[in-house]
């Protein structure tokens, strides 16, 4: 049996309570943009991770 995917988990949790906020008005469309960009980042393979991090620090 595998254990259980904790990361993922968390990122669904975190993606429904943000769609609920951004469908209240709690958020702006550009704000929920960089969110879920950022979210993305955790779902790279470990190369293109290291890689998307060292050009958000850039900025």
């Amino acid at each position: 049996m595998e254990g259980i995917n904790r990361q993922g988990i968390l990122l669904s949790l975190l993606f429904l309570t943000m769609t609920y906020f951004f469908a209240r008005g709690y958020y702006t469309p550009f704000f929920v943009f960089l969110i879920a960009l950022l979210l993305l980042v955790a779902f790279f393979k470990e190369e293109k991770r290291l890689f998307a991090w060292m050009v958000i620090s850039f900025f």
